[in-house]
């Protein structure tokens, strides 16, 4: 691999997309879309593989159509990385001709909380929308443009929940599969979980790429209530020890094991925070709680999105020690 590309952008509705290496793309997306989170294509050369879907179809068929115009092949496979709506809502516009790959238990969980999740959004999208109109009418700042960020993905949820139907994947794995296109492999491969109960990652080794989803954010506090940080740092450094040349991170721009270290660090960090500052201290769990929403982020990450993950994180870290200590 030669490098990250700097090739000009190509700017569509929903998403920004950019060239890694030559065949190799993410997808961003843009402030008001309706995707939600990174995406990537992959040119295999006589099919084309996505690796994740968006959150809502409108902006997942601008993904596909996209990525058949940029390789020039038909999208016959898709990789899902987690079950989060937000990277595997967009599964509908693939039809049966193409194969959406997960984990095992990946698909379980998207079997298990995909229709749940629409169902609620179906009879609460009214109240739910006037709580985040509250939200923005009460926030300062820069809080306040993120609530308006939220405020304006949910109209899109909103215009689409009429159409919306979960998409199972087609083809599951357990730890390790390998792709063999005409001009391209690809590894699908899944440590277990961190950033979920299931997660999977796509390895490009002759690419030095790797498509990480929610494994790592970069600039952008990860959301940890959902997984298993416990898990999440042996899994980082097993990815770490493929010493890919560019990391495409589930959320922010494109990456490098700098990247994982950092997010190695914050997860440490946090940790040593609930273990030595929270745990076992004097005072009801309220005053904890409020002790936790005092706590400044630390420098290193003040200029990170999603500030808010920071006290749910410490939350739900300081949490998981106590439980543990319980058991």
């Amino acid at each position: 691999m030669g490098g990250v590309s700097t090739l000009s952008p190509l700017s569509l509705e929903h998403c920004t997309i950019h060239r890694v290496v030559q065949g190799v793309y993410i997808a961003q997306p843009r402030v008001g879309g309706a995707a939600a989170s990174n995406a990537g294509i992959v040119a295999l050369g006589n099919q084309t593989l996505v690796f994740d879907t968006f959150w809502l179809p409108k902006a997942a068929a601008e993904l596909r159509q996209a990525a058949e115009d940029l390789t020039n092949a038909p999208v016959r496979l898709v990789v899902n990385s987690h079950h989060h709506a937000t990277h595997i809502g967009g599964n509908q516009v693939f039809d049966g001709e193409t194969a959406i790959i997960a984990a095992t238990m990946t698909r379980n969980l998207i079997a298990e909380h995909a229709p749940t999740q629409l169902a609620w959004h179906q009879h609460h999208h009214l109240s739910h929308l006037a709580e985040l109109e509250a939200s923005v009418l009460n926030a300062k700042g820069k809080q306040k443009d993120a609530a308006q960020q939220t405020y304006d993905q949910y109209q899109h949820l909103i215009g689409a929940l009429p159409t919306i139907r979960v998409r199972l994947p087609d083809l599951t794995f357990e730890q390790h599969m390998v792709l063999h296109g005409s001009k391209r492999r690809v590894e699908v491969i899944s440590y277990g979980g961190g950033h979920t109960h299931s997660d999977t990652i796509l390895y490009l080794p002759d690419d030095g790429v790797i498509f990480m989803g929610d494994l790592l954010s970069t600039k952008r506090h990860p959301f940890l209530g959902d997984g298993d940080p416990g898990e999440l740092p042996r899994i980082l450094d097993l990815i770490a020890r493929l010493n890919p040349l560019a990391i495409i991170p589930g959320h922010g721009d494109i990456g490098t094991v700098e990247d994982i270290q950092t997010m190695q660090t914050y997860l440490a960090t946090l940790t040593e925070t609930a273990l030595t500052e929270l745990a076992f201290q004097y005072g009801d769990e309220e005053e904890i709680y409020q002790k936790i929403t005092r706590f400044a982020v630390p420098k290193l990450y003040q200029d990170w999105a999603k500030p808010e993950y920071f006290s749910a994180n410490l939350r739900f870290l300081y949490e998981r020690v106590m439980t543990a200590y319980a058991d």
